[in-house]
């Protein structure tokens, strides 16, 4: 349970909650997307780039992201893959809590793997 408890103190405070609009009038809302959007995503850099899941961000006109200490901060799309489904978002700042991205090439059989999700400003749930 140790080894649990040290990673969820290090992704927990890398996982930050995202609140994405989108206009009526996007595609995507029409396919049942809804045009309000909360999720999750992860800080992957000190200067704050995060990753996410490529529908938060598909259409979006602004994206709010609040941060560990319960701060509001405005996102910006810096890309998105179709292919993957994954989207990159950058808040302002140079010293966010991050997690490395780690290559599954290096990646071992045993290497423990936490789920961190928000539901909310503060409200975290985890599964190992």
């Amino acid at each position: 349970m140790n080894g649990a408890t040290s990673l969820l103190e290090k992704v927990g405070v890398a996982t930050v909650s995202i609140h994405s609009q989108i206009p009526q009038s996007h595609p995507s809302v029409a396919m049942g997307l809804g045009p309000d959007r909360r999720g999750t995503g992860t800080l992957v850099s000190a200067d704050g780039l995060i990753v996410t899941v490529n529908y938060m961000v598909i259409g979006a006109e602004s994206v709010m992201v609040t941060l560990t200490d319960g701060n509001p901060a405005p996102a910006r799309i810096v890309a998105r893959d179709f292919t993957t489904s994954l989207g990159v978002l950058q808040v302002e700042g140079k010293n966010h809590p991050y997690l490395e991205v780690t290559s599954s090439d290096t990646a071992s059989l045993g290497q423990e793997v936490l789920i961190l999700s928000s539901l909310g400003a503060e409200k975290r749930c985890a599964d190992t």
